[in-house]
């Protein structure tokens, strides 16, 4: 009775040494765009990787001697340890370019090593690991998620992915023993457990990738207390599709071509005056934050590139004793307002934007004809895969969790 006391407080602690690690992790990114800057300010942002290295070279030191005491003789996990830790330290120095993001190293690599610790009490063998991962992952996708509706901060696919590669990253040291008590053999209570964890975060992340503009207008409308986000600077996943213009340009827009030309048709001449009523280029980020991909992406599209061949023209203008820079600038102005012709012309007129024909003129007889160019105007539009398949994978994953549930649960 007193050992399974015991196994209970150790669970209990386990838990909350978890989830006060996870909500501390959670409840700072409101502020760490203010911790940034300060410690930019006072000792320069190369501080955080050296936090950082300091804080992967303290585990693996701390590993160290656990092994050493555990096994005094020659032991060849030290080299698994070496390269966990070496893997770890390529990825800070992979992200020194923006070193707070390597932050998120320790972050989510101590929540890996808490939730395998919580976890192995309920889930024997091999599976505590995937699932400890996967755990970690899903902290990260509510990361994700909070820095989206935090002013100034955004979603990003590619720190989702930073998050659960340092929470997996852990484990192979866990496996090995390095960092704990290894366990390898699977059991079928075991992948029950993971099947229930990998469904929380099939949830999570199929929840992300759907939460597109029009699902946020949506809830947004209907929901008391979400107005807000209608006037979000960004949204986390927008499929759409990838336009070529024949020797010109290629472009993405949310919009099929057939689309673009019904809009245009339809909204160009109202949108045009809008513009020319608020569109100056003094309050172009207030322009963009009330006409953004959620509450009109025709005109948030149009103005984009708008802005950059007007600014890519200026700037070449500064430019004259700089030939090679001066059509560069004058290459992208071109195609800028090649995809505004092709895409946006009724628009394009109604606004008072459009180039005369001398001007264009001008513009292609500088420009590089040899040049491929391809607009970063809505990069971070996926265009290899439409939502609809996304939603059908998502519950295809549910289906083959569920299926493997049932399966452990008979074995």
């Amino acid at each position: 009775m007193k050992n399974l006391q015991n196994e209970s407080q150790g669970e209990a602690r386990a838990w909350i040494a978890f989830l006060v690690t996870a909500l501390l992790v959670l409840l700072t990114i409101p502020l760490a765009r203010q911790a940034q800057h300060l410690v930019e300010a006072t000792v320069g942002s190369g501080f955080f990787l050296f936090i950082v290295l300091a804080g992967i070279g303290a585990a693996a030191w701390a590993a160290w001697r656990r092994l050493r005491i555990a096994e005094p003789g020659p032991n060849r996990r030290i080299w698994v340890l070496i390269g966990v830790a070496l893997a770890y330290v390529g990825g800070a120095f992979y992200l020194r370019k923006n070193p707070e993001e390597a932050v998120h190293l320790l972050e989510y690599g101590a929540l890996g090593v808490l939730a395998a610790r919580a976890l192995a009490y309920r889930l024997p063998g091999a599976w505590v690991y995937p699932a400890a991962a996967l755990l970690g992952a899903s902290v990260g996708i509510l990361d994700e998620a909070i820095q989206w509706m935090t002013p100034s901060r955004h979603w990003d696919l590619r720190d989702l992915a930073i998050n659960a590669l340092a929470a997996s990253g852990v484990q192979l040291g866990l496996v090995a023993g390095a960092l704990g008590p290894a366990a390898r053999d699977g059991t079928a209570r075991g992948l029950r457990g993971f099947c229930a964890v990998a469904a929380l975060a099939w949830l999570l992340l199929g929840a992300s990738l759907l939460n597109t503009p029009s699902r946020i207008a949506n809830y947004a409308s209907r929901i008391p207390g979400l107005g807000f986000l209608l006037q979000n600077e960004g949204v986390m996943l927008e499929y759409g599709h990838l336009h070529e213009l024949r020797e010109v340009a290629r472009f993405r827009s949310r919009f099929t071509l057939d689309e673009l030309s019904t809009l245009d048709s339809t909204r160009g001449t109202e949108a045009g005056a809008t513009l020319r009523r608020e569109g100056s280029d003094d309050r172009y980020r207030e322009f963009l934050a009330t006409y953004n991909p959620i509450t009109d992406p025709y005109l948030h599209e149009f103005r984009v590139h708008l802005f950059r061949r007007d600014r890519y023209l200026q700037t070449a203008g500064k430019h004259g004793d700089d030939l090679a820079r001066a059509q560069r600038n004058l290459t992208v102005a071109f195609r800028e307002n090649a995809i505004l012709e092709t895409g946006f012309p009724v628009l394009l007129a109604a606004s008072g934007a459009s180039w005369s024909a001398t001007e264009r003129d001008r513009v292609a007889a500088m420009e590089d004809p040899k040049r491929r160019y391809e607009s970063p105007v809505s990069r971070g539009l996926v265009t290899g895969i439409d939502e609809p398949t996304i939603a059908w994978v998502w519950m295809g994953g549910f289906v083959l969790l569920g299926a493997c549930g049932l399966a452990a649960r008979e074995r």
